[in-house]
């Protein structure tokens, strides 16, 4: 077996020019970005990997195709964006997820409209519960409290878990204070 995974490493490099598309197709994209997009085309043309090129255009805008839902409630925008293997937004995961495409919001408006609306639903968690840390989308939905929860007998409606820790809020500082920047920095160059 291992002389056969040595034997394909060192096939030439033209036994493998293409690679398979992974990708959510276009139609079931839950948001697309045309910052995004071109930034995927620039790495892809620039970088002498085509597995590497493959692999940035399957994952970089993994966050926007498969996780984003993205509203606008009372004139507002909200993204509630699913950061695990449950429906819920953990207030740090959706800060993290949402990161690497803060550069890209100052040359689109959409994408600037998404992570504001990510801002807006973890401010409009963080004031309902300040001690919890992920949250459902619907309303009526309440999370199973368990040992490892201090604060669990006190979930209420749309709390996934509740586990009082500070570094959720500092996230969401934080990924405020850089779309704050980003978008400072490009209205006044």
């Amino acid at each position: 077996m291992a002389g056969a995974g040595l034997m394909l490493s060192k096939m030439p490099s033209f036994a493998n020019t293409e690679f398979p598309v992974v990708r959510v197709p276009v139609a079931r994209r839950k948001f697309s970005s045309k910052a995004i997009e071109a930034a995927i085309r620039e790495f892809q043309s620039s970088v002498k990997d085509k597995e590497l090129g493959w692999l940035f255009n399957n994952c970089f805008p993994n966050t926007l195709d498969t996780t984003v839902t993205f509203t606008t409630q009372q004139g507002k925008p909200d993204t509630y964006v699913i950061t695990g293997d449950i429906d819920a937004m953990w207030l740090r995961d959706s800060s993290a997820q949402v990161w690497p495409y803060l550069y890209f919001i100052k040359q689109d408006k959409n994408l600037q409209q998404l992570v504001a609306g990510v801002i807006n639903h973890q401010a409009k968690c963080i004031v309902k519960d300040p001690y919890a840390n992920a949250f459902y989308n619907d309303p009526n939905k309440v999370g199973e409290p368990d040992d490892r929860q201090p604060l669990a007998d006190f979930l209420d409606e749309c709390v996934a878990a509740r586990y009082g820790k500070l570094v959720e809020i500092v996230a969401t500082i934080r990924v405020t204070a850089q779309a704050e920047s980003a978008t400072v920095c490009a209205s006044n160059p």
